[in-house]
């Protein structure tokens, strides 16, 4: 019986030595790491980075112990836009173990994005994240964020934006074609006679205090000694651009309103030599490409 009784307390020594090791082991701080990261419906950490990721979807990220949020900033937390590294405005929400990050604002079409976490961001041990770097690439055509309109006659005259498509009945004798290299895929292409594109509303695109209006035009001048109406927005009350019939230069003509209230009109003139009113030119307005 009594050695029994000492082989007993033994046993009962060694659990609580055991317990005791195990409680002092666990108590220790623990490190930072990821359990999962989705974009949208879409995982962040699958062997291929996701693509067509709606513009506005949020980076859903869940870690394995709480984040202590007033580490969670713009300098720990960024999503940057590949094609010219600009840092997006981000929200940030913190819920314990999960991190929401949604942009401020819409992200550009088809544009490649980055998302870095870095190692500022800690847990409640103050335990910091190692560097962590995702890509994905957003839904649709290329486009830059906060674009209000973009057509790139892909086979129609359809606003990519979604806010200024034609009707049917506003495009005549208009077809499409290779554009001027594979990577800009097609272009409409205008007879010069009867082709036309009207966008009801036009005039709201330059319906602002400022804006900035980019496009890519190439004249068929073969044969053809007229000028060229490119396009225009408001008519008569807003701006248009033409090509000289010599090809030797081009111009917005322009109408705005000033602070006072009063229309004016001034002509914006770019010969193709990037002549001025000092060497032969007009105006003083200088560009050539």
């Amino acid at each position: 019986m009594k050695i029994i009784k000492q082989t007993g307390w033994l046993m009962m020594a060694l659990i609580m030595t055991s317990f005791a090791l195990y409680s002092c082991k666990d108590s220790g701080p623990k490190d930072l790491n990821i359990v999962s990261m989705f974009v949208g419906e879409q995982d962040l950490n699958a062997a291929v980075s996701p693509e067509n990721v709606p513009l506005n979807a949020s980076i859903v990220v869940t870690f394995n112990t709480r984040i202590n949020p007033l580490t969670v900033s713009s300098s720990t937390v960024q999503l940057i836009q590949d094609y010219n590294g600009d840092n997006m405005e981000l929200e940030f929400v913190v819920d314990r173990t999960v991190l929401t990050i949604t942009p401020k604002n819409n992200l550009g079409s088809g544009a490649l994005y980055r998302l870095e976490l870095r190692s500022g961001l800690l847990n409640d041990d103050d335990q910091p994240l190692g560097n962590t770097t995702r890509t994905y690439k957003t839904a649709g055509t290329f486009s830059p964020p906060g674009m209000i309109a973009y057509w790139n006659f892909e086979g129609n005259a359809a606003d990519q934006a979604g806010n200024f498509t034609p009707p049917g009945s506003g495009i005549v004798d208009v077809t499409y074609t290779n554009g001027r290299n594979q990577q800009a895929g097609l272009a409409a292409t205008f007879n010069g006679t009867t082709s036309i594109i009207e966008i009801p509303n036009g005039d709201q695109l330059i319906n602002t205090d400022d804006f900035t209006l980019s496009f890519w035009v190439k004249t068929n001048s073969q044969g053809i000694n007229r000028g060229h109406f490119v396009m225009g927005l408001g008519a008569f009350f807003g701006l248009q651009y033409e090509i000289f019939g010599n090809y030797d230069g081009a111009k917005f003509a322009i109408r705005y309103k000033l602070a006072n209230g009063e229309t004016v009109g001034e002509d914006m003139w770019f010969p193709a030599e990037a002549t001025d009113n000092t060497n032969g030119g007009w105006m003083g307005w200088d560009y050539a490409r």
